[in-house]
């Protein structure tokens, strides 16, 4: 028997529930910009494995510091310490010919994107900044944890299946779950690998595979001997100490002449005739004689100059920051990191004799021209193949030299020999050519806002151009110096590259005040650390230059034809794009931070009124610049100071300031400020009437907060406050005193910076984790037959209320009038995991849909309502998935009483006057069957019989008792109608009679009753 429907079937599903509760907006965002692996739940939307900077995709460094060679195999596999993303990539040989190719196996995390420090009871096989690697002759590699105190070994990584690399060793501590300094005092078993200014532990093997390791903290080298390196003896003691007098002692050298003792050893290694190399925090690298043993004193020392003198210039004896040290065919190289070069000197026996000459000359120069220049990239914009940035390691793997470049993020590979190394590199890794130095990747999707958030830091922002169709996305991307657009933020998705840079060549660079990568050479064109922005209704763009001290303006950038390096027309702050004074004055500032434009001032079509704010953090006060704008002119009015010419220190005073940087206005000009080092919120007067120095009206204390961003509306004004993880709304001006100046409402954010509210009263926020957010307001969605709240099934019709009753889910009321039913009704789509869904029925107060038959049986889903024409999320939420979903349609469309069914005999609907008889058939229907094999396409009606894979229990009666297998006749879609579920059953000849007997469906155990419900049993008439 197949059933025919005997109802007006879209009727169904127009019916309105309330289930509202007061909060407004959604706490997952419903978009994310800057995160390569966003993991945040509904439940847990602070869940992060990734803090940036930048893009972490498993083929970027960010601070390399220790390089590893694995001869054991040819050609020799390279493993690579990325301190700054806590883990070790690693490469066959092949793989890393090519730059930017992706390592073949990273250790210390549990993925490419993850870059979180990780230890001890946090995960205790993660990483915590490794630096030091090393690598036996059975290509075993071993790690110096440097933050978790601990050495690591993994048994051939590369020869392991991918994801299950973990060691079998740990050094330093007695588990894998230690990870303090010294436990239990310092010992033999016992390493305090991390230095509270740098950290670096080298680790070397000898010519018998006995491990030395640089036990930086303690002021030592240990050696640990071959025979105790078994897997999983943990916690073995050194039989060898070098730097100290014994194994319980740890005082550093007090002089860069002692040959005894060692002040934070770093880099050690061994040159052809067994010699140990070590270098020290004391500029130099020590040299003990092979087969030293404890307590030894070194043989000769490297790079002191006759002076001593720590501030001696570069030259071919002197060494600056030493970090590596390597042995190799053409001599001992050392990488003379805050010098920005490699010294290569001959073999020890070549030296003068020390009364001769205290420390040996370099014979070569790698990195520099000559052997007193020592600037970052020779003094150039972008790196190069034969330049550092604070080269801090180096391994030789007998043909090739292959280089740390730490503040270039990257390791540069040079062909080495006996008759030298080349003086360019032959290839990259970690960048994407030669030029690229950013930490992490760079492509243009992804930002580095913030490092570290303090009163006194710059940091990023993000703002909407509304006045377009579709809204453009601007974001301040402070410390990679500038400015990304992205022309439809409607459709703007993580791991899309903006569509126009301002600051950079490409999308690719990020230096400050391109080209030269000079602070002190502002130009038209660069950027130093840009915070705060603000359009004018033209699309022109305000920029605070905050590291450059000025205002820059870009003319409408989208209109320029230009995608990259545009050049400002106008700057504030400063006489002319070229010059930085940063003494207060009228017409020059020191670090401006936050802007805002009056609304005369943001109409392009008014030509000379408003004024342009801006907080000048530094001098602690804020700045109007009258409309119309000229370069160099002056301010003429201030807040914070009494005059343009003297500032005064932070001050809780009621008319000053201390370390302002928010500033926003209400649609009444009223001006309002985050004073941040004062913890406060100041509101003044319209900004036409306010005078030099006046007091606030208004001032709101906010009391262990880290007030940082403020955006205004006509509802109220949001504050970020970074300290507590909130965003904190208020009223409007004028009902703030009716409120006594607190707060409405607030949202839970992972450590905001800035906050932008557009027109739809969404929120935008830059937040310190390296990423864009958007917020939008929450939805309930419901089963579409019983309105149960909770977790819904693939294929079901589900029905979407806004959480809050006042927000509107759509601009007007339609219907479907047809099958295959639309996805946009009235400019509303229902996007689930962000495909259009089914619709058959919006309204500004519910929007009826239908889950794709392609959803998981599991998980959650996200949900959002959209209006294409203007890219409004108007809600969102995490919807919870579940195997089956059941729920029965209800005549009175509660969810409860005579369900939905009509009597096969005369396909007459059954109710309380027309009951069905025993041994008869009778109809049902309701949702949420669960995904059926062979379903037609998402929003077509099945066209004949579609069988559910599993028949479902049905429970009929008071006396609770299920209806025999054979009674149910037929389970699965109902032909003819979408998303709906049909049952045929037979009613049994000693089934309870009465007009209303309760009936109950379980699909894979789930009840088609919610327990929660308060509509009452589902029913059905029998006679």
């Amino acid at each position: 028997m197949t059933a025919r429907p005997r109802f007006a079937y879209l009727a169904l599903f127009l019916a309105f529930q309330n289930v509202a509760s007061p909060q407004a907006l959604f706490r997952k965002p419903v978009k994310v910009l800057g995160d390569p692996q966003y993991v945040g739940t509904a439940s847990n939307p602070f869940l992060i494995t990734n803090n940036g900077p930048n893009w972490t995709e498993g083929r970027e460094f960010s601070f390399p510091l220790g390089i590893a060679i694995d001869n054991s195999v040819s050609p020799p596999n390279i493993y690579i310490a990325d301190a700054g993303n806590s883990r070790v990539l690693g490469f066959r040989y092949g793989t890393q010919l090519k730059a930017g190719a992706t390592a073949d196996i990273v250790l210390g995390q549990v993925d490419v994107f993850a870059n979180l420090a990780q230890g001890g009871s946090n995960r205790a096989t993660g990483m915590n900044q490794p630096t030091g690697l090393a690598c036996d002759s059975q290509g075993n590699l071993y790690v110096a944890d440097t933050g978790n105190n601990r050495v690591l070994r993994y048994p051939k990584p590369l020869s392991q299946p991918s994801g299950v690399a973990f060691p079998d060793l740990v050094l330093g501590q007695t588990s894998l779950s230690g990870k303090g300094a010294n436990s239990g005092g310092v010992s033999a078993t016992t390493l305090a690998l991390a230095v509270s200014t740098v950290s670096h532990a080298g680790l070397a093997f000898d010519s018998s595979g006995n491990l030395w390791v640089a036990d930086s903290a303690n002021n030592r080298v240990l050696r640990y001997p071959l025979a105790l390196l078994q897997k999983g003896q943990n916690g073995p003691a050194a039989d060898l100490v070098i730097g100290q007098n014994d194994f319980a002692s740890r005082a550093g050298a007090t002089s860069v002449t002692s040959k005894t003792n060692l002040n934070t050893p770093f880099g050690i290694s061994f040159d052809s005739a067994g010699r140990l190399l070590v270098t020290d925090s004391g500029r130099r690298v020590v040299v003990y004689p092979a087969g030293v043993t404890t307590n030894g004193v070194a043989i000769r020392i490297m790079g002191l100059d006759a002076t001593l003198n720590a501030s001696s210039p570069a030259s071919a004896v002197s060494l600056s920051t030493t970090f590596g040290v390597a042995g190799t065919a053409a001599g001992i190289v050392v990488a003379d990191s805050s010098n920005n070069r490699l010294l290569v000197f001959p073999s020890v026996e070549a030296w003068p004799a020390e009364g001769t000459q205290l420390s040996p000359t370099a014979t070569a120069v790698i990195g520099q021209t000559d052997f007193t220049s020592i600037k970052a990239n020779q003094g150039q914009g972008d790196a190069s193949s034969g330049a550092f940035n604070f080269p801090s390691q180096i391994a030789f793997s007998g043909s090739e030299l292959f280089v740390a470049d730490s503040q270039n993020n990257r390791v540069l590979v040079f062909n080495a020999g006996p008759s030298g190394i080349s003086a360019t590199a032959s290839r990259v890794i970690g960048q994407l050519d030669f030029p690229y130095s950013a930490p992490n990747l760079v492509e243009g999707h992804e930002f580095q806002l913030a490092a570290g958030v303090s009163t006194t830091t710059a940091f990023g922002s993000a703002i909407l151009d509304q006045s377009v169709s579709p809204p453009r996305l601007w974001v301040a991307d402070s410390l990679n110096n500038r400015i990304l657009g992205f022309k439809d933020f409607s459709k703007a998705k993580n791991g899309d590259k903006a569509d126009i840079v301002i600051g950079q060549p490409d999308l690719l660079r990020t230096l400050i005040n391109y080209p030269s990568n000079e602070a002190s050479q502002p130009n038209a064109q660069g950027l130093r650390f840009p915070t705060g922005l603000t359009l004018d209704s033209a699309g022109n763009l305000f920029v605070a230059d905050t590291g450059n001290s000025r205002i820059l303006r870009f003319p409408a950038p989208f209109d320029s034809g230009k995608k990259a390096l545009q050049s400002a027309d106008l700057v504030l702050g400063q006489r002319n794009f070229t010059s930085t004074v940063t003494d207060p004055s009228d017409r020059t500032m020191s670090a401006p931070f936050s802007l805002v434009l009056t609304a005369d001032a943001a109409n392009a079509t008014v030509p000379g009124s408003g004024f342009l704010i801006a907080t000048d953090s530094v001098h602690n006060r804020v700045l109007f610049f009258p409309k119309p704008f000229t370069s160099g002119m002056a301010a003429t009015k201030l807040l914070g100071s009494l005059n343009f010419f003297n500032t005064t220190p932070g001050s809780a005073d009621a008319p000053r300031f201390n370390s302002p940087h928010g500033v926003a206005v209400d649609p009444q000009d009223r001006v309002i400020l985050v004073d941040s080092g004062n913890r406060r919120v100041q509101i003044f007067n319209k900004a036409s009437t306010i005078n030099t120095y006046d007091t606030p009206p208004i001032s709101i204390s906010i009391p262990g907060g880290l007030p940082l961003g403020v955006t205004a509306s006509s509802s109220g004004f949001w504050v970020s406050d970074n300290q507590t993880n909130q965003i904190l709304h208020y009223p409007t001006v004028d009902q703030l005193p009716l409120k006594s100046n607190a707060t409405d409402g607030f949202l839970q954010v992972n450590s905001p910076l800035t906050v932008f509210q557009d027109s739809f009263s969404n929120l935008l926020v830059a937040d310190a984790i390296q990423r864009v957010v958007y917020y939008a307001p929450q939805l309930t969605v419901v089963s579409g037959a019983n309105y149960a709240n909770r977790p819904l099934t693939a294929g079901s019709i589900a029905a979407a209320f806004p959480t809050v009753t006042t927000n509107m889910l759509a601009g007007a009321t339609a219907a479907a009038t047809a099958v295959p039913l639309p996805s946009t009704l009235a400019d509303t789509q229902v996007l689930v995991n962000g495909i259009p869904a089914p619709l058959f029925f919006v309204s500004p107060a519910q929007v009826n849909l239908v889950l794709s038959n392609l959803l998981p049986s599991g998980g959650t889903a996200d949900v959002q309502v959209f209006h294409p024409s203007t890219g409004q999320v108007a809600g969102s939420t995490e919807l919870q998935l579940a195997s089956a979903a059941p729920a029965l349609f209800t005549a009175n469309s509660s969810g409860g009483g005579q369900v939905v069914a009509y009597n096969a005999a005369d396909g007459s609907l059954n109710s309380n006057t027309n009951a069905v008889a025993r041994e008869q058939y009778i109809v049902l229907y309701g949702t949420g069957l669960g995904p059926v094999p062979n379903a037609p396409p998402d929003g077509e009606a099945p066209k004949g019989i579609t069988q559910a894979p599993t028949r479902p229990l049905v429970v009929l009666g008071a006396a609770i008792t299920a209806l025999p297998d054979e009674n149910i006749q037929y389970s699965g879609l109902a032909p003819g109608l979408v998303g709906v579920w049909q049952l045929n059953l037979l009613i049994p000849s000693n089934a309870q009679t009465g007009a209303s007997v309760p009936i109950r469906i379980f699909q894979n155990s789930i009840t088609s009753v919610d327990p929660a419900s308060t509509a009452g049993a589902t029913t059905i008439a029998i006679k």
